[in-house]
């Protein structure tokens, strides 16, 4: 577990790492470090902000659940092939 000055929340490197690669994988030009750094708390505002989250540019769970929905082979999938339909559920 690192400490994370930017979050005050002991986060693992990995799981980090993930939401790193998952902003990365919705447009971010974030880079994948493992680390808490500015540009990923920069990135969860954007994240946050589109998807009427609590903008704290934090890594909380809500935020995490967002994250990993949004990368969900079978949501992506959806919304690109039924976006009516799912778009609502968003």
């Amino acid at each position: 577990m690192a400490y994370n000055t930017y979050t005050e929340k002991n986060i693992s490197d990995k799981k980090i790492a993930k939401a790193q690669k998952w902003l990365k994988n919705l447009g971010s030009s974030i880079k994948v470090t493992g680390r808490f750094t500015i540009g990923m708390t920069t990135a969860l505002y954007k994240f946050q902000r589109e998807h009427n989250l609590p903008i704290t540019g934090e890594l909380d769970r809500q935020t995490w659940r967002a994250l990993r929905k949004e990368n969900s082979w079978f949501y992506r999938i959806a919304i690109t092939v039924f976006p009516g339909i799912f778009g609502m559920l968003s």
